[in-house]
């Protein structure tokens, strides 16, 4: 047997032991899930029915009770609606709400519309994939197995063999069978288009239904590049009303509340610092001196830092200690919320509320900088700019600082940093590649050394050029991830939560399509004839055309991994996981109990990214390569399965941007439509086929209605149609004017802890409402925390007592239910 014959059937044997392995994995993870998952478990670290229940029990004892760090109050509106409910214990029980009875329309309601929209582009993939995977394995499938070149003497450049049978390397490039694939392209094409138009169309109605919600949004602008004389509430008031006599309700001017958040941490570190003294009463720790101890000391060097070093400071009592320090940094904070105005610099963003809807959607704000342009002093001062408001968990209050031409030199310098970030992934991306063709390369002069690879038993020479590439794919994409939402979240400087996670959303995208797809296509048919490409440079193009669709192993892999491994690993939630272990261990009473199992969030930007990458592979090689869009079937359906059980049960949203998810990705689609065109139009060029012309009106079809359909449905869903303003739902509720207030100084938003003269902690008393007659007490408003001494709840213990060992509801009568 020749070696060519050797390397080529390696590939049959990598891509079993490949999906062998993924199977295997699929079967283990999906078996301890449904295991673990039906424990009757009820108690500390083993609470499994909370940690696989998350959104719904662990919301119940949090709601109203979360700090400004983690989840914004405005989140009750959604939680709320998600009550006590008796959780599926049964192994299989969550199938039927994941799959049908928890309907679109509820999801809706209860999740928003970001999620909905994200499980919508789902299954529509998985629909598509479906339509594409069926007609080319009965039609295209036979064809290209039937199509000669496996026949050929193994010394000919267009034999094949191995996995290169399935793909239309196979069909020689006379034969008139290739008529099939120009046939599909087109068919694939028209199938493309209307998969776009049905989910722009399911985007306009989750859009419109999001738009008409009687809430602050709907009636609220937002204000940027405010004029130095509008840069307090009072002006702002007054300048719109000039403008809308009695249609103004209030006006807020942002203001830069890092020094506001600077005392929330160190109140909330000295609160945690005041609980681990309490609990620490009678075993030896940071905080005490000595075991048995009732009265544990800490001392005072560097503000309370030196704890349980000794000569660092004098020595006091711990718990009156941190009592004082609470009391002085809410006291501070108090007075700042009292009259921000006076202590802290205003930004130049604001936020307009008015008594109908109809100013948030017409479009009447292009120009209205003109107005202003007599404040602009010199060309570095910018006209002020007017939109739709977000969501107020969607504004990125930390980030209103940033000014206009500050934002845009950001957004040079880490677009400057993800292409450096790009290219640097370009090699470990290229090491990939040549891992998965390393047989080929050892035929290369100077290389010959790796030809050990031949004589490796079938299976580790499958696990290391079918399993392994991969596998160190997807952990090269986990690791630049962060890197990119780091500059690209953190660093840029957006105002709106929302438009930051899409910015990553297309830059992580960019980066999957250059360097998984393009890359390992090209580099990995490069690798495959790169000595007969040096031996005869003219003929590079020709044999990249013709080794491109066997490239298709890989991606049919890296499918597996993402797909069978990834995708049943993330029910088990492995930070969440972690993060939750640590926070108990660590817990010092039940309320920090509580807190630790606060639901996670979803990412959507690095789901959605990868989405979008595997519709890009299944189309590029769905013609090429027939099995490919029966491995987009498998990832699409289990992502659908595992992503709604996770945002149905475990996750809660952290921002909504209605829906705008579609928006950013819809760029992206269009982009990969194009890319599949364009690529089997290459290959039939460079293959010299004379039916080359017949695949150009696709390509042509495609450039036009990409603008055609973002122009037609890019207005109506930025700002809405102004005929629904007038509908009976709209009511502008008074508690609307104060919804874009910064958190950081809503008197509302903190919780005080309250010491009486003893030095224990009292129940909180609502702002204005005299609880007690200390003189030492701080008057702010409460978030209703449980108590500080015995962290008790209305809610449930631990042990959810809601219900017996039987499952069978015991009590909480009055909780919301699910209805699911």
């Amino acid at each position: 047997m020749s070696d060519r014959y050797d390397k080529d059937n390696s590939s049959v044997s990598g891509f079993f032991v490949a999906f062998g392995i993924n199977s295997a994995v699929f079967i283990v993870l999906i078996s301890v899930f449904l295991l673990v998952r039906s424990w009757r478990i009820n108690y500390g670290l083993f609470n499994f029915r909370r940690f696989f229940n998350a959104r719904i029990k662990g919301v119940k004892h949090v709601n109203n009770k979360i700090p400004y760090s983690k989840v914004p109050v405005y989140e009750d509106m959604q939680v709320k609606k998600l009550g006590n409910r008796r959780f599926p214990w049964g192994a299989l029980s969550w199938i039927k709400p994941v799959l049908w009875s928890y309907s679109d329309r509820r999801l809706l309601r209860t999740h928003g519309a970001d999620v909905l929209m994200n499980m919508v582009f789902v299954r529509n993939c998985f629909v598509l994939c479906v339509c594409l995977a069926v007609p080319a394995l009965v039609i295209l499938l036979p064809i290209n197995t039937q199509g000669g070149n496996d026949n050929l003497p193994e010394d000919d450049e267009n034999y094949v063999t191995g996995m290169g049978i399935i793909t239309i390397g196979n069909v020689p490039q006379d034969s008139p069978k290739l008529t099939a694939h120009i046939v599909f392209t087109w068919i694939f094409s028209i199938l493309c288009y209307i998969f776009i138009f049905v989910t722009y169309k399911q985007f306009m109605w989750i859009r419109r239904k999001w738009m008409n919600q009687n809430c602050a949004r709907a009636y609220t602008i937002m204000v940027e590049e405010l004029p130095f004389r509008l840069r307090n509430d009072e002006a702002l008031f007054n300048y719109f009303s000039e403008n809308f006599p009695g249609k103004v309700m209030s006006a807020h001017v942002a203001y830069d509340t890092t020094k506001v958040r600077d005392m929330m941490d160190k109140r909330k570190k000295y609160i945690k610092s005041y609980e681990a003294a309490d609990a620490e009463k009678t075993k030896k720790s940071l905080f005490t001196r000595k075991q048995g101890s009732d009265h544990p000391t800490t001392t005072t060097g560097f503000h309370g830092k030196g704890i349980g070093i000794p000569h660092l400071g004098a020595e006091v009592d711990a718990k009156e200690f941190f009592k004082r320090k609470v009391q002085k940094y809410e006291r501070l904070i108090a007075e700042v919320q009292a009259d921000p105005a006076a202590q802290l610099k205003p930004t130049h963003v604001g936020f307009v509320t008015f008594d109908t809807p109809f100013f948030a959607r017409a479009k009447l704000w292009t120009d209205i900088g003109t107005v202003l342009k007599t404040d602009r002093k010199n060309w570095l001062t910018a006209a002020m700019s007017v939109k739709p408001a977000p969501e107020p968990t969607d504004v990125h209050w930390k980030n209103l600082t940033v000014w206009r031409y500050s934002f845009m030199l950001r957004s040079v310098i880490v677009t400057l940093i993800s292409c450096v970030i790009i290219f640097l992934w370009f090699w470990p991306t290229l090491f990939v590649a040549s891992l998965a063709n390393l047989q080929s390369i050892s035929e290369i002069s100077g290389l010959g050394w790796l030809s050990f690879v031949a004589d490796l038993p079938p299976f580790v020479r499958g696990l290391i050029q079918g399993y392994l590439p991969p596998l160190i794919m997807f952990i090269l994409n986990a690791l630049i991830y962060p890197i990119i939402k780091l500059c690209h979240y953190k660093i840029q400087g957006e105002h709106v939560q929302s438009k930051s996670m899409w910015l990553v959303l297309r830059v992580y995208w960019a980066y999957l399509i250059i360097n998984v797809l393009m890359v390992i296509t090209v580099g990995g048919a490069a690798f495959q004839v790169l000595q007969q490409a040096i031996d005869d440079p003219l003929s590079v193009f020709s044999l990249l055309a013709r080794t491109l669709p066997q490239q298709s192993l890989f991606f049919m892999l890296f499918i597996m991994v993402n797909g069978v491994s990834r995708e049943p690993l993330s029910l088990y939630r492995i930070g969440n996981a972690i993060k939750w272990v640590i926070l108990l261990l660590l817990a010092k009473n039940k309320k920090q109990k509580h807190f630790a199992q606060v639901p996670g969030a979803q990412d959507h930007a690095k789901n959605t990214a990868m989405y979008l990458l595997i519709f890009a592979i299944v189309l590029v090689y769905a013609p090429l390569s027939p099995l490919v869009p029966a491995f987009g079937v498998m990832y699409f359906g289990v992502s659908y399965i595992t992503d709604r059980h996770n945002l149905i049960y475990t996750h809660i949203a952290r921002w909504e941007s209605g829906a705008n998810m579609w928006r950013a990705s819809y760029h992206c689609c269009m982009a990969a439509i194009l890319l599949f065109q364009a690529t089997i139009l290459g290959i039939f060029a460079i293959g010299q086929s004379k039916s080359t012309p017949a695949l150009a009106p696709p390509l042509i079809i495609t450039i036009l209605l990409w603008p055609i359909l973002h122009w037609r449905w890019s207005e109506s869903s930025n700002h809405g149609s102004v005929a629904d303003c007038g509908k009976d739902k709209f009511e502008f509720q008074p508690e609307f004017a104060h919804h874009y207030i910064d958190p950081a100084l809503r008197t509302d938003y903190i919780c005080a802890y309250r010491f009486a003269d003893n030095g224990e902690p009292q129940p909180e008393v609502p702002l204005g409402k005299k609880g007690s007659t200390d003189d030492q007490e701080v008057e702010m408003h409460d978030v209703r925390f449980e108590d500080l001494e015995t962290g008790s709840s209305s809610s449930d213990s631990d042990g959810d007592s809601d219900y017996d060992e039987s499952g069978k509801r015991t009590s909480g009568k009055n909780d919301r239910r699910l209805d699911i």
